[in-house]
Order: structure tokens, then sequence, then C-alpha cells
């Protein structure tokens, strides 16, 4: 997904905003810390740390540890690093560089992504602006209106 950003921009041009949600959030903030150049994220519902829902991943899919530890091995290939070099929060705190301007939404009543990894991402991002919904869950926050002015405010600020 990361790689999925950079062939939008190349064949594009430079994007002045990356917008993401969920996995897609991780993946921006992720090609951000990686170099990929913006003005301005957006990172709705983000996870933080990719390495912690593996866990949930295989239980919900019936893997034992064994498959979970040959799961998490393959995608250590596919992305070219260890998962724990995926930590957002850590990379953001080290990346001893200035960030693009920053929000991030996330909603207390999310069942698929963790609402803390927002506030983890959001205080790790030098200057990151959080805003924290009730009652919105992981997909219909990309329906409310609230949430899209503030999207759309942010890019176009």
């Amino acid at each position: 997904m990361m790689s999925a950003l950079g062939t939008v921009i190349d064949a594009h041009g430079p994007a002045r905003a990356v917008v993401g949600h969920s996995m897609g959030a991780a993946a921006s903030a992720l090609a951000v810390l990686d170099g990929t150049p913006t003005e301005r994220l957006v990172l709705v519902t983000p996870l933080a740390d990719p390495s912690t829902y593996t866990v949930g991943f295989a239980h919900t899919l019936g893997f034992s540890e064994r498959t979970r530890h040959r799961f998490v091995v393959r995608m250590e290939k596919l992305a070219g690093r260890r998962l724990a070099e995926l930590d957002i929060p850590v990379r953001a705190a080290n990346a001893g560089r200035p960030l693009p301007a920053t929000l991030v939404l996330s909603d207390r009543a999310d069942k698929e992504a963790d609402h803390a990894d927002g506030t983890r991402i959001a205080r790790a991002w030098p200057g990151a602006e959080l805003v924290v919904s009730d009652g919105l869950g992981h997909r219909r926050i990309l329906r409310d209106d609230e949430t899209i002015k503030r999207i759309v405010a942010h890019v176009t600020g």
C-alpha cells in the first residue's frame, strides 16, 4: 500500500495532501515517514503498530501461533522490514525532520481499530491535531458530515 502512493505520485505529480483510512492511514503515514512529500496528512482511524493486530487477526481466522508467526514472517518479507519498524508513533517521534501538518481522527466506538492508536500517533507526531468522536465507529466516520468538513478544512487550510 505504501508503494501504491508512490506510484500515484509518479503518475500524477506531487500530492498536496494525503488522506488515508484504517490500514490505508497507516500506509500513508509510513510513506510520509519514509520520505513521500506532502503538505497535509489526514489519518482516519489509523492503526499505530501492525504487529499488535496480528494476534486478533490470527484469532479471527483460527490460526495457530505457529501459523500466525509464519504470517508475520511473510508480512515482513513483503514489507522488506520487520513489523517493529512500522510502529508509527515510534517512527514519528524519532523522525528528526519536519513532518506535514497532520489531522488524526478516531472514534471511541471503533471495533476494528483501537481508538487509542489515534491518540498515540497524534501525541508522537509533532503538531498533530487529534479529533476523537464517539459513536461513529470504523466506517460511519467516513460518512459523517462533521468529519468530512474537518478533513476538507485541513486539506485546504
